[in-house]
């Protein structure tokens, strides 16, 4: 596969994936959220 075929594939893969994160945001703010919550509500070692 010629570089250039590979570069354009792969923007079009990102520009899929950004769509379909715009449509349903849940499960990226699900990532981005819950690992803050888990931070913040686990108990540190030392406690």
């Amino acid at each position: 596969m010629l570089p250039r075929e590979s570069a354009s594939r792969m923007s079009v893969l990102v520009r899929h994936n950004q769509l379909l994160m715009l449509r349903e945001p849940g499960p990226l703010l699900s990532r981005m959220v819950l690992p803050l919550v888990f931070v913040t509500l686990l108990p540190t070692p030392g406690a």
